[in-house]
């Protein structure tokens, strides 16, 4: 509550935050094609909290680490140091 009102003062708004809950791992469903469809339907009619594995975290969190963009490297210059 206490950080909901000096955001508030600020004039911000948490509208609708996302929430993500982390359970179990894939490979529980291996050779039960019933409960992965089941768990794939279940998850997919939630809208608020996302469902994943955490073996699907580790490959969205690898993925993320392998794709970041690179950096420009910019001259250290006077020009480049100027306030605006």
């Amino acid at each position: 509550k206490i950080n909901a009102k000096k955001l508030e003062a600020e004039s911000i708004y948490t509208v609708e935050p996302k929430g993500i809950l982390v359970i179990g791992n894939t490979e529980e469903f291996q050779n039960y094609e019933s409960k992965l469809n089941c768990f794939e339907i279940f998850r997919r009619n939630l809208h608020n909290p996302e469902v994943i594995t955490f073996d699907e975290l580790y490959e969205r969190a690898k993925f993320i680490v392998n794709n970041k963009p690179k950096q420009v490297e910019t001259k250290n210059t006077s020009e480049n140091n100027e306030q605006f």
